[in-house]
């Protein structure tokens, strides 16, 4: 267990010299210690302790499914993991760094909207491909006497859990980031709109995931 729990201690001492600091735009050390502690988090960390849950008695059958196909989405998605971590990571750094160049600022604001969009759009097409790999879930749920509304829920659930995670993972990073510069005055609250290029991105693509996730239930 000392790995996972490295993990989260690499990712918390990260968002700890960030806050704590007099750094300004020299955060190359803080900023690998939070891409290695989130993606640790997620690939390794998270999937253990579920595992350990899993083991218990007490735990529902439909709850047993849901956390299963959860690692499993987490599983399949470990390379596009590392690409949104890497991207939402370094991304708003580097925007922070050019604000005040006006031409590199844009250049990197639309290369962080395009390659958000870009990502979030493969991780759903992903999904997608999960879908036609669940049905056959569907089905031996259906046949245990589960409803099509319980079987529905739970579904959209591993698409939420699986958002969730990498949601306030990185949403940590660019909050602790941006605050701390902010409060040091290296940033104007204005950076703030940055947050907005991450979250309104992947919460539309959450949304359809979600949608699409109950209709191919019915389907």
């Amino acid at each position: 267990m000392f790995k996972e729990f490295l993990y989260v201690a690499l990712f918390l001492y990260g968002l700890y010299i960030i806050l704590t600091s007099t750094l300004k735009i020299n955060l190359i050390v803080p900023l690998s210690l939070c891409i290695f502690g989130i993606n640790g988090i997620i690939k390794y960390t998270l999937p253990r302790m579920i595992q350990v849950i899993l083991l218990r008695k007490d735990v529902k059958g439909e709850t047993l499914v849901m956390l299963k196909n959860y690692i499993f989405i987490i599983n399949q998605m470990g390379m596009l993991i590392l690409l949104s971590i890497l991207i939402n990571l370094m991304m708003p750094l580097m925007i922070y760094i050019y604000l005040d160049q006006a031409g590199f600022f844009i250049e990197f604001l639309f290369m962080y909207i395009f390659t958000s969009m870009i990502l979030n759009y493969i991780i759903y097409q992903r999904l997608n491909i999960k879908r036609l790999e669940n049905k056959h879930t569907y089905k031996k749920l259906y046949t245990l006497g589960y409803d099509m509304k319980t079987i529905k829920k739970y579904s959209q659930k591993e698409i939420s859990l699986f958002y969730i995670t990498l949601f306030i993972c990185v949403s940590l990073y660019i909050l602790t980031l941006t605050i701390s510069l902010i409060i040091k005055g290296v940033l104007s609250t204005n950076a703030l709109f940055i947050c907005f290029v991450y979250i309104i991105p992947m919460l539309m693509m959450y949304l359809i995931a979600r949608y699409k996730e109950g209709r191919s239930v019915v389907i």
